[in-house]
């Protein structure tokens, strides 16, 4: 593997939590339940895997592998085909957050305390291709939520307590020595990154989003938010969008961070928003909201009474997003209902990651699902 720079974002964050959905073996031991050669209609349960704890945040999938993190304290790597394990690293607690993956061949995972109440200052990273580990960084800081990585950086956010003030560091990715640090008084939401930007959002007595830049952490532009922000941003189409407290979705211009228009859907709470550049789309309580990127028109709103869903994917044209114990696939323009799966464990803690036609999702027991969501390839 190359050197790569590798940022390490840590922000205090005593109350974010992110979980890894990925899949793993029904019986523990290492091979995926599949049932690769179901009938045609979709969705089709291509494979099953059971961790020994809850699984219940976005799985990460690179290069024909699955990266998910367990209540049981295990970051798994299994096969996307079949959902067999390829290998397992234990943390030194359960595993809360998405794994981040470097395209050098880098993993990058942080873990929690065994009550799964706070995050450890442990920050490990693994060799992709077998769960060796590289090195691990303590930090003076908490961890709170999952590093994210972005070219040659990867971010990850903490506090320190008593006092919740917060870092930001850029970590080197081959040895783990601080390249620069960012310090604040407030506390941090998790990353998003896009061209030459780092974004993310301060809160608790001031609110404030944020851009720097990658290489130096200087500060591109710092403006101030109405509500406090606890959720991770994201960007595309040229905008930050961000998601307050009181339910008020923000495009902020990427440039200069000017707002460009707001939309308040009036239930606190949300998710983190999604994009593909055409829809943004987010959740608060039983209510999924899908909004024009560019205008923030509404385009759709749909409401699941008596549901909680705690995140949503936009890829594909579609929109993902768990309830109760349903996995649904919604097209993105009109609200179609394309598909609803059912699965044994509650899914509405989890939020499914998506990639080339394919379903990736943890439930609350412990299980993470592969669904075949489009037609097999010819």
């Amino acid at each position: 593997m190359r050197p790569t720079a590798v940022i390490y974002l840590l922000v205090s964050l005593f109350l974010s939590f992110g979980l890894l959905f990925c899949t793993t073996p029904a019986d523990g031991d290492g091979d995926g339940d599949g049932d690769g050669d179901g009938d045609d209609d979709l969705p089709r349960l291509v494979w099953t895997f059971a961790t020994g704890g809850a699984v219940v945040a976005r799985p990460a999938v690179y290069e024909g592998n699955v990266f998910v993190g367990s209540r049981d304290g295990n970051l798994y790597c299994l096969a996307a085909d079949d959902g067999a394990e390829v290998w397992r690293f234990a943390a030194d607690g359960p595993v809360l957050e998405s794994a981040a993956l470097d395209p050098e061949g880098f993993v990058f995972v942080n873990s929690h305390t065994d009550d799964g109440q706070e995050s450890s200052k442990t920050l490990f990273a693994l060799d992709s291709a077998d769960g060796t580990e590289e090195w691990r960084k303590d930090l003076s800081g908490v961890l709170t939520t999952g590093p994210t990585c972005f070219i040659d950086y990867v971010f990850a956010d903490g506090r320190y307590a008593p006092s919740n003030t917060n870092d930001l560091y850029c970590l080197d990715e081959t040895d783990g020595s601080t390249v620069w640090r960012y310090p604040s008084d407030l506390f941090m939401t998790s990353t998003a990154s896009a061209g030459n930007g780092i974004y993310f959002a301060e809160y608790n007595d001031g609110n404030f989003v944020v851009r720097l830049n990658p290489d130096d952490g200087a500060v591109v532009w710092r403006t101030p938010a109405t509500n406090y922000i606890h959720r991770r941003p994201t960007v595309g189409g040229g905008f930050v969008f961000t998601a307050d407290g009181y339910g008020v979705l923000a495009a902020r211009n990427a440039d200069d961070g000017a707002v460009a228009w707001e939309y308040a859907s009036g239930k606190d709470f949300p998710t983190d928003p999604v994009t593909d550049g055409t829809y943004v789309v987010f959740a608060a309580d039983d209510t999924v909201y899908c909004l024009d990127a560019a205008s923030g028109a509404e385009v759709w709103v749909r409401t699941y009474d008596g549901a909680e869903i705690s995140g949503v994917a936009i890829a594909e044209g579609n929109v993902f997003f768990g309830r109760g114990n349903t996995v649904s696939c919604l097209a993105a323009a009109d609200a179609t209902v394309i598909w609803e799966y059912d699965v044994p464990g509650i899914v509405e803690d989890g939020v499914p990651a998506v990639l080339e036609g394919f379903v990736y999702v943890g439930d609350f027991s412990g299980n993470v699902y592969c669904l075949r969501s489009g037609p097999d390839e010819e």
